[in-house]
């Protein structure tokens, strides 16, 4: 199967509903940066079956973005079988691939089946650009073409720790008008 180089990359967004506020600020910032990003909450259209369409996006998706914080971390429920579904998913992509990226939303321990892969710091300062530098790395894997913009918005978007907010207070839509 040929990839069109030209398509953005696919991105599926893994979290605790408990998160969904703090993912939601990451899935548009992800969206203003050039990636195709996946995020139940606005993905999934109201006639949708979550159980078809969640495995659906996953597999078509060229990187898993598991967020984690210590709610999520030990709650029972759909988010674990997520991320049995990405490690499922991971077991088909050949060794050393970008597919799982484990990002902390706050400080918290990995659970031991994904504390394999290195984990980027969302709430640190450069966490964000951290996070573009592996979907980039990703791009080039699957031969996309791909323009790391999280650099040159780093210090307007830059988050400040634990409160998931953007510095400036600037909303997605600003910068994008800007």
């Amino acid at each position: 199967m040929q990839i069109d180089p030209t398509r953005p990359l696919k991105v599926f967004l893994s979290y605790s509903s408990d998160d969904k506020a703090v993912v939601k600020e990451h899935y548009q910032n992800l969206l203003a940066n050039g990636i195709d990003a996946w995020f139940s909450e606005e993905s999934l259209l109201p006639w949708q079956e979550r159980e078809l369409e969640i495995p659906k996006a996953a597999k078509n998706a060229d990187a898993f973005i598991i967020f984690l914080s210590n709610k999520s971390i030990n709650q029972e429920g759909y988010f674990q079988k997520e991320i049995k579904l990405a490690l499922d998913i991971a077991d088909e992509k050949p060794e050393g691939a970008i597919f799982i990226i484990p990002a902390r939303l706050e400080d918290c321990v990995l659970p031991s089946r994904i504390g394999k892969w290195q984990w980027v710091d969302l709430f640190s300062d450069s966490g964000f650009s951290k996070l573009m530098k592996s979907l980039t790395l990703r791009a080039k894997e699957k031969g996309l073409i791909f323009e790391d913009k999280s650099h040159k918005q780093e210090q307007i978007l830059a988050p400040i720790a634990n409160q998931g907010k953007w510095s400036e207070g600037l909303s997605v839509e600003q910068i994008k008008a800007a």
